[in-house]
């Protein structure tokens, strides 16, 4: 996620958006940076973050954090440069 968020800072996409809509660039910024800070703080194999209730709220906190990128990156923001998502069954994933 820090390599994410270094990459677009530096694509500078904020800047080709619309001003009505810029403040996605720093959403986007905000959200990578509290997903690298919510993943840092689970440790350990993944059974036992499931079985802590303490380290499951954070483990859930992840989940939203990548939920909601999905949602500014996968649909907001593509949409406002009009990218479209596709899913071909032949092209192997």
């Amino acid at each position: 996620l820090a390599g994410m968020d270094a990459l677009f800072q530096a694509s500078q996409l904020g800047d080709a958006l619309p001003p009505d809509v810029r403040w996605m660039a720093e959403s986007v910024h905000i959200q990578l940076t509290n997903g690298v800070e919510a993943a840092k703080a689970i440790r350990g194999p993944i059974d036992k973050a499931l079985a802590d209730p303490a380290l499951r709220r954070k483990l859930d906190y992840f989940s939203l954090v990548t939920s909601s990128l999905t949602t500014l990156i996968g649909t907001r923001l593509t949409a406002e440069f009009g990218l479209t998502a596709g899913f071909s069954s032949l092209d192997g994933d």
